[in-house]
């Protein structure tokens, strides 16, 4: 390693580093099973041979064991091992990664999940199979909430002696049959049923008894899922217009048949009164009228109503983001409709029409909507990602910008120049010299000089380089005590 290497606490993000590196050999991968601290890493690696999964489940270090069970390409026989785990939560993971399904170690990632479709069905069957009736709530609850839980399976959980499951089954099964829709309706638990009215009713037949019922529930999502009916009667619709929740007035927003008046005010009052991180800290009751102006100003955003989209351009220029960002899903706008999207001044808007219609894009406002697009600062280092493709001049024109998102953007060109390579692993920016550690024409030098910089971030991103030198990866090891 360059200079006198990464300090203790560079050490430990160096092997974390290197539990990612594709490129390191099956013998240090067995060296890495020595860490003593946690290293989840290297049990989410793909291409784990059954050595090295019944090593890891042999030292049963309960957070890589537990990355283990989450691990996409575990063999079916490991995670049916798994599963009569004596830890629930390592339990309830294995369903997680049974979603996914169960690879066979002679398979390789890119290759999985196309193959064999009727054997991973049956692989997964037979792990939910033993896990339905499992004695941990958190594991239960887990399947009531896995979408690719066979029907029949799933719908035993209708039946589970705990009303929590029940419940829970209610709210994450909105699809469940008829069958299972009934049973939890005649629930004989209060909450079970109220959970299962809220999910179904939108099945049964509107009323005047159940209207005036869904009109006067607490909840204010049961009243939303009310206004949102297209046969609700106009009376009602006038009622929930002037509902005090504004969960309930943006469902009202959202249907098509609202007056422009109406819908205006909502929009006006759900974003006028979006509260801020000072009015959520400031409330007495998360749950009350702050909390549910976030909940809307929340879903606003996300709001795609179809009937928009369905008349797209109509909505071109609307005076609401989301009924803009609504038309941009369609398909079916002239050129100049696209164009205008693409410039508009909306974030989500912008971002809606690109993902629509990529092949629209040309070079020049592709340029100028990454040059716009704003990471929050929640946005970690790893998760830059050119918002579209651009042309090589683009990004070695961008490893020269002022800004170091672009910057680090630049290290996406796969042909970039060496010196340019090796002036980014300088950079003063961390997350700069970060994005281009692992690019393969940065020098091994430059690459191993990396070891001794003062961020873990960089160091991580080098170590997990699949073109560190193997005489490189053996020296961390070392350094390491493995």
């Amino acid at each position: 390693m360059g200079g006198d290497g990464p300090r203790d606490v560079m050490v430990r993000e160096a092997v974390k580093g290197l539990a990612e590196n594709p490129a390191l050999p099956p013998d240090m991968v067995f060296r890495l099973l020595a860490w003593p601290g946690e290293l989840r890493g290297v049990a989410e690696r793909p291409d784990l041979t059954d050595a090295m999964v019944a090593e890891v489940i042999a030292r049963d270090d309960r957070w890589q064991v537990h990355a283990l069970a989450l691990n996409p390409w575990l063999c079916h026989r490991f995670r049916m091992l798994l599963a009569r785990h004596g830890d629930p939560g390592i339990r309830a993971a294995v369903v997680v990664g049974g979603e996914v399904g169960a690879a066979c170690p002679d398979q390789r990632p890119d290759q999985w999940p196309d193959q064999r479709p009727d054997q991973q069905r049956d692989q997964r069957r037979e792990l939910f199979e033993a896990l339905i009736d499992d004695d941990s709530r958190e594991v239960r609850e887990t399947l009531a909430r896995t979408e690719g839980v066979p029907a029949d399976l799933r719908a035993r959980l209708a039946a589970d002696p705990d009303p929590q499951i029940r419940v829970m089954l209610a709210q994450w099964w909105p699809g469940a049959p008829e069958n299972v829709r009934d049973a939890l309706l005649g629930d004989p638990d209060e909450k079970v049923r109220s959970a299962a009215f809220s999910a179904y009713f939108r099945h049964l037949d509107l009323d005047d008894a159940l209207i005036d019922l869904l009109a006067r529930d607490p909840e204010s999502t049961v009243r939303a899922q009310l206004a949102a009916r297209p046969d609700l009667p106009k009376e009602m619709l006038c009622v929930l217009t002037r509902d005090p929740s504004p969960v309930v007035r943006l469902a009202v927003f959202a249907r098509p048949d609202t007056p422009e008046a109406v819908r205006a005010a909502v929009h006006a009052d759900i974003t006028d009164n979006a509260p801020t991180l000072d009015d959520l800290i400031a409330a007495d009751d998360e749950y009350g009228l702050v909390f549910e102006y976030l909940q809307a100003d929340s879903a606003l955003g996300m709001l795609r109503p179809a009937w928009v989209t369905a008349e797209a351009e109509r909505h071109v220029d609307s005076p609401y983001p989301c009924f803009r960002a609504a038309a941009a899903l369609s398909t079916k706008l002239p050129i100049e409709a696209v164009r205008r999207l693409l410039d508009d001044e909306d974030e989500q808007v912008r971002m809606t029409m690109v993902r629509t219609a990529p092949h629209l894009v040309d070079p020049a406002r592709a340029e100028r909507i990454e040059r716009l697009h704003r990471w929050d600062d929640l946005t970690m280092w790893w998760e830059y990602e050119p918002v579209l493709t651009h042309s090589a001049q683009t990004l070695q024109r961008f490893a020269v910008d002022p800004e170091p998102r672009l910057r680090a953007l630049a290290s996406g060109d796969p042909d970039l120049p060496a010196e340019l390579a090796v002036r980014l692993a300088a950079d003063p920016e961390a997350s700069v010299r970060a994005a281009v550690a692992g690019h393969r024409n940065l020098p091994t030098a430059n690459l191993v000089a990396l070891f001794a910089d003062t961020s873990e971030r960089v160091v991580h991103a080098a170590a997990a380089s699949p073109y560190l030198p193997l005489e490189e990866m053996d020296r961390l090891l070392v350094r390491a005590g493995l």
